[in-house]
């Protein structure tokens, strides 16, 4: 009778664990796609402080850090999301996905030649017709369009400067 008592007891035990834990898991979700459908509708900072909430829960969440990163870029908030960015790289350092971001935040906050190296590898793995080589592409090309007006610019002044002497 003891043992029927006690497994009895063990069971409610795991039941009730079991409940618990799929009413998280289904509160992170839900707060994961209603973060996506804030950002889909462009309010930012909402979607934000629900990815910000389902990594709270699930700190190795790959997809909400990435997701935090995306929303921070499109702030202006580049270091930021720099650093989350890496938080998601931690948890699944093989996504593609997240290189052509990177390469993004790096051109944003001006360290273009670490932006080139990540362009070029993006365009040496990806298919020729996926978007990430596209896009990547025309950064690239970008990069290109910055370096030579910087080098039209810094002759520009240079000729100004002798002219004065």
């Amino acid at each position: 009778m003891n043992n029927k008592k006690s497994f009895i007891a063990i069971f409610c035990v795991l039941f009730a664990c079991n409940l618990l834990f799929s009413q998280q898991t289904k509160t992170v979700v839900e707060k994961f796609n209603l973060g996506k459908e804030a950002q889909t509708e462009e309010n930012f900072y909402l979607a934000q402080q629900y990815y910000l909430e389902v990594v709270a829960i699930n700190p190795a969440y790959s997809q909400a850090w990435y997701k935090l990163a995306e929303c921070s870029y499109k702030l202006g908030e580049y270091e930021l999301a720099q650093n989350y960015l890496t938080s998601a790289e931690k948890y699944e350092p093989s996504n593609s996905q997240y290189l052509n971001l990177k390469g993004k935040i790096f051109v944003s906050l001006g360290k273009l030649s670490e932006a080139k190296d990540i362009f070029n590898d993006i365009l040496k793995k990806s298919d020729k017709t996926s978007e990430e080589y596209a896009q990547a592409m025309m950064l690239k090309l970008i990069l290109g369009w910055l370096k030579l007006n910087y080098t039209k610019v810094v002759i520009q002044v240079q000729k100004s400067n002798i002219t004065k002497l």
